[in-house]
């Protein structure tokens, strides 16, 4: 009988967290004109504007969040992949695979200001507030941008191309993924420029920093699986099934759960019960291939990217956690 009593509790204080962390569609932004895979997307907070890197159709879209309309779309690009909004200087940097080059833009004009050259398929990249460095995944390694001059002032060579990574703010370590290396995730000192320890997860693509746990947040691929480990590599839990093709991962630290946008047409959202412990994955549909996304805490939304395919168009569809 205690077992029951136990269990029946345990089921009611895992309701509440799962009703939390669950996602509702809000609204739907429509992205005339664009065709092709859609690939990371940014925010500029102050000025309600979001930016979607839309691979396949190169060009980078921009979203006022105020009429929910895309107001701008930069041209010409090749395969851009990665994108930053910098505030205190009102610039926009886009990252091409085709190029291997990074395009900066005056935030406001849209003009472009400087292309700095990166390597070959640039890709994903994020701000280091603290040392006021962009660092961006291009070839075998990542970048070091410094924004004040917009130079490369450092490069991290690595033994294969890095897919995601996550960046410390209150730190010096930086987490990068080498799928096509045997699966292996480096730990990488951007103060040094140099790397300083590895292991082996898998076929690694999506991660993300809980900083003030010192846990990571793995996706792979195959199979489709959530890793929860900590920074020092040591597994938190057993693996977790998710849905296929995921791309971008992000934790909500407000309701401790995680979302990943999978391209197989799910977001998964699981929720933390314990430091050491997580609950079943909530499965949200979308569409297919919908794998990029961005959650910005600052406004409790996650934005997913849905491409064109079939009677679907492309758009950018918004989700919101169903309690504050």
């Amino acid at each position: 009988m205690r077992i029951g009593i136990l269990t029946l509790l345990g089921a009611f204080a895992v309701a509440p967290l799962q009703a939390q962390s669950a996602l509702t569609l809000t609204r739907s932004i429509p992205l005339p004109g664009v065709e092709g895979r859609i690939d990371h997307l940014a925010i500029d907070l102050s000025g309600e504007r979001l930016f979607v890197a839309a691979l396949g159709n190169n060009s980078l879209e921009v979203v006022d969040l105020r009429s929910f309309s895309v107001t701008h779309s930069i041209g010409g690009l090749s395969e851009p992949q990665g994108v930053a909004y910098i505030k205190e200087s009102s610039k926009l940097y886009v990252a091409n695979a085709g190029t291997g080059e990074c395009d900066v833009y005056d935030g406001s004009s849209y003009a472009l200001l400087k292309r700095i050259s990166l390597g070959e398929d640039a890709d994903n990249m994020h701000f280091a507030a603290a040392s006021r460095q962009l660092l961006v995944a291009a070839g075998n390694g990542l970048s070091f941008i410094d924004i004040a001059s917009d130079t490369v002032t450092e490069r991290v060579g690595l033994p294969g191309r890095p897919e995601g990574f996550a960046v410390e703010q209150n730190g010096w370590r930086v987490f990068s993924n080498l799928p096509s290396s045997g699966g292996r995730l480096f730990v990488v000192d951007r103060q040094r420029a140099l790397t300083t320890g590895q292991w082996r997860v898998g076929a690694c693509f999506p991660l993300c920093l809980d900083e003030a746990d010192n846990l990571l947040f793995i996706g792979t691929r195959a199979p489709a699986r959530l890793h929860v480990m900590s920074t020092e590599g040591r597994r938190v839990v057993p693996d977790i099934g998710i849905d296929g093709d995921p791309d971008d991962v992000f934790y909500d630290a407000k309701r401790s759960a995680v979302y990943l946008s999978c391209g197989a047409g799910y977001i998964d959202v699981v929720a933390q019960l314990a430091p050491e412990r997580y609950g079943p994955v909530t499965r949200i549909p979308t569409a297919q291939g919908a794998r990029t996304s961005l959650w910005v805490p600052e406004q409790d939304r996650l934005f997913v990217a849905v491409p064109h395919r079939g009677d679907q168009k492309a758009e950018i569809r918004i989700y919101e956690p169903r309690l504050p």
